[in-house]
């Protein structure tokens, strides 16, 4: 008392545990920072001194507008911000900035008061990309957790930050998949989980036409790693579905060497027994330059020394041709 941080209101900072100090230091810096305590918005404070976030907070502000940085704090506004007391940080307070800043007619009552939504936006720092992704889509931030809370209601499965990732990620590939999100049905699917899930298999299914496509215009060219000797023979993948396949029964990962196959970048080659040419039976991994990466039988085990001499009998009459073919090119 008598001093100049009579009005600082340290007692309410009590969260600030050890960093009490420089939240004194921070006050005596900006001594109009009583007015956030005071209104129960500490944890603005406690996000950018302990937490050290990005909090968009007008620090040398003389009054809660210019803090806050949000117009026309009125009675309704003001009513909002102390329901919330205790429960805003640097995210929500982006949320509502957002908001007035491409709405100025409306008001931050407008938005969600629910305190757990709230406190999940605060703990979780990807949220409010998420929300933006979807404002991005023309979508404003009360027609946003209207929706969500519709698709929470319908399935029981979902929580509101698990839906919003959702919803985001969907549009997202709507987007991919050329769908005109003019249509409200497109826009706000009636089972956000299986609409979403529908796209990705999708996505999935265009990316592996791709790989596909770009396998089949060199196979012909990885034809030459094909070879045959008594009961065995090996050959090139064909697509990505054969590598999945392979990857599946061997219990191996080849099936993730698609992208690095279709690109090029190594070569995967089958080993099969003559009389079961349809049966995974050991794979290999051979690079550009003609030269065995590895070879895994199932669960990456090492192949049986029959195997393992058909093998060997395969670098030295096929790779090693192949690579003096490329010292001759």
């Amino acid at each position: 008392k008598g001093t100049c941080l009579e009005h600082c209101q340290a007692d309410y900072m009590i969260e600030l545990d050890g960093d009490i100090v420089k939240y004194l230091e921070f006050y005596l810096k900006h001594p109009k920072t009583e007015l956030i305590v005071k209104n129960g918005l500490s944890r603005l404070i406690v996000d950018k001194i302990v937490e050290k976030k990005k909090v968009a907070v007008n620090w040398r502000a003389q009054t809660m507008t210019g803090f806050l940085r949000l117009p026309h704090l009125g009675r309704k506004e003001k009513q909002y911000l102390k329901e919330l007391a205790g429960y805003i940080g640097g995210n929500w307070l982006s949320v509502m900035q957002d908001y007035v800043t491409g709405h100025p007619e409306r008001s931050i009552t407008d938005l969600p008061s629910d305190h757990s939504l709230i406190n999940e936006f605060e703990i979780r720092d990807n949220l409010l990309g998420r929300l933006r992704a979807i404002n991005g889509y023309g979508i404003t931030t009360p027609k946003v957790f209207k929706y969500l809370g519709s698709c929470i209601k319908s399935s029981r499965r979902l929580n509101m930050s698990d839906a919003l990732i959702y919803w985001s990620d969907y549009l997202d590939s709507a987007v991919q998949l050329e769908l005109d999100l003019r249509d409200t049905a497109i826009m706000y699917p009636n089972n956000l989980k299986r609409a979403h899930d529908n796209l990705v298999s999708q996505l999935k299914l265009r990316a592996n036409e791709l790989l596909d496509k770009k396998i089949a215009e060199t196979l012909e060219n990885r034809e030459k790693l094909s070879y045959q000797s008594g009961k065995y023979f090996c050959r090139p993948a064909k697509d990505t579905e054969e590598l999945v396949a392979e990857g599946s029964a061997l219990h191996h990962c080849v099936g993730t060497y698609a992208e690095k196959y279709a690109a090029g970048k190594t070569n995967i080659v089958f080993v099969r027994a003559m009389e079961a040419p349809d049966d995974p039976l050991v794979t290999m991994e051979i690079s550009p330059e003609n030269e065995v990466i590895q070879v895994r039988a199932d669960r990456n085990r090492t192949p049986e020394p029959e195997i393992l001499a058909f093998v060997e009998e395969y670098k030295a009459k096929v790779l090693a041709n192949l690579r003096k073919g490329r010292k001759a090119a």
